[in-house]
């Protein structure tokens, strides 16, 4: 009989249990569909508000790196970068309650080393970078578009950068814009017969050659010679002679190498008696590793529409950049400054009005919403790319100063 009542007893524990367990189950599945129709609401009521989304409650930093050449050839480009970003961050303050956090990585100006500095700060949760470099993003836009990342160029020129996608994102004068003007600065002003190139041998270098030979060429200008270097080259001695040689001698030549090589350059240039015309750009002319600016007197350059001092014709927006700057650093802001604090401030609006969780969501929210902002560097419209044209000027070093061509 014991066994008997036993029994039923642990039947009726059992049943109960299972009646339990199956309510509990069912409030689950209850909330869980509750949860799922108030997230749905949420972003019904999203997209009525022009695609706003609203992220999750932190306090935590959003961590930014920056890669940037900090190093070496290029350092004249990455220093000012870094600068400029530092200022915004001081600036800007927190944003939505949460502090910035840039993380500096120096990419010596090298894609490898850049890719592997990329590949560090991914593994410790980092999502959104800066860059400098026309080689260095293009080999990083694939990683970061694989993974879900987002980029800011901060002033490559390469077409390559651009891919059709809203999280490799740049607001730069790039080579098929100030190539082109200088290309038909030669051909109408200066109207030139014949030219040289002498050029870094990357995509930089490559992208300023394509852009101005493709409208010199339709012009009827003869090119008398091509000459390529590398990025750490110093002696440039042969391929200067090989192009000014008397036989060969063009009326103008193009000079584009990396900013440290600007001063080993023209030192060459001079010692071998060149005294032809010389066409560039800013980031060889107007750079800190060029530190006798005398050698590139007279040298017309594709320049962004920018002046490192303060001008009178300067909006307030602009002259209170410059003046912040030169004080905090103690020397004028090159372009590639406030290219960076133009960059950092865009994102910044993604930060907050889209979700900095997910970088597709917010580079997706750039293109459709930065329409003429206003940056220090002028107005800036990110397209469907997530590209901003900048305006081109030429200029030529004149007593020491840079004078705009009319």
């Amino acid at each position: 009989m014991n066994n008997i009542n036993n029994n039923q007893i642990s039947n009726r524990v059992s049943k109960n249990t299972k009646i339990v367990a199956g309510i509990v189950l069912l409030l689950i599945i209850m909330w869980g569909g509750y949860r799922f129709l108030i997230k749905g609401v949420d972003q019904i009521s999203s997209i009525k508000d022009g695609g706003k989304t609203s992220s999750p409650t932190s306090t935590e930093p959003i961590k930014i790196g920056a890669i940037l050449s900090l190093t070496g050839n290029g350092a004249a480009y990455g220093e000012p970068a870094r600068d400029g970003l530092n200022l915004a961050v001081q600036q800007i303050g927190s944003i939505n309650g949460r502090k910035i956090e840039i993380v500096y990585e120096d990419s010596q100006f090298d894609p490898k080393v850049a890719i592997s500095a990329y590949r560090s700060l991914a593994a410790r949760g980092v999502r959104y970078f800066f860059s400098n470099g026309s080689s260095v993003s293009t080999a990083l836009k694939g990683p970061v578009v694989t993974d879900g990342n987002f980029n800011f160029e901060l002033g490559a020129v390469t077409p390559l950068y651009r891919d059709g996608k809203p999280n490799t994102c740049r607001a730069a004068l790039t080579a098929d814009v100030s190539g082109k003007a200088l290309g038909e600065f030669i051909v109408k002003t200066l109207k030139l017969k014949t030219v040289g190139f002498l050029i870094l041998n990357d995509e930089f270098g490559t992208a300023m050659y394509d852009n101005m030979r493709s409208t010199i060429d339709g012009a009827g200008i003869v090119i008398t010679g091509v000459e390529r270097f590398g990025k750490s080259d110093t002696d440039f001695r042969t391929q200067i002679t090989k192009l000014i040689t008397a036989s060969s001698r063009p009326d103008g030549l193009i000079v584009i190498p990396t900013a440290g090589q600007a001063q080993p350059i023209f030192t060459q240039l001079a010692e071998q008696k060149w005294n032809g015309v010389t066409i560039s750009d800013n980031w060889t002319v107007i750079n800190q590793q060029l530190k006798n600016l005398s050698l590139v007197e007279g040298v017309y350059f594709s320049n962004y529409n920018w002046s490192p001092t303060a001008l009178a014709t300067d909006e307030t927006k602009k002259t209170s950049f410059k003046v912040a700057f030169r004080e905090k650093y103690s020397y004028d802001s090159p372009v590639m400054a406030a290219n960076a604090y133009d960059s950092f401030s865009i994102l910044a609006e993604g930060f907050k009005n889209s979700d900095p969780n997910d970088p597709l969501v917010l580079g997706s929210w750039l293109t459709k919403n930065i329409k003429n902002f206003s940056g220090v560097n002028g107005m800036v419209s990110l397209d469907d790319d997530c590209e901003g044209s900048r305006e081109v000027v030429i200029q030529q070093v004149k007593d020491g100063q840079f004078v705009i061509m009319k």
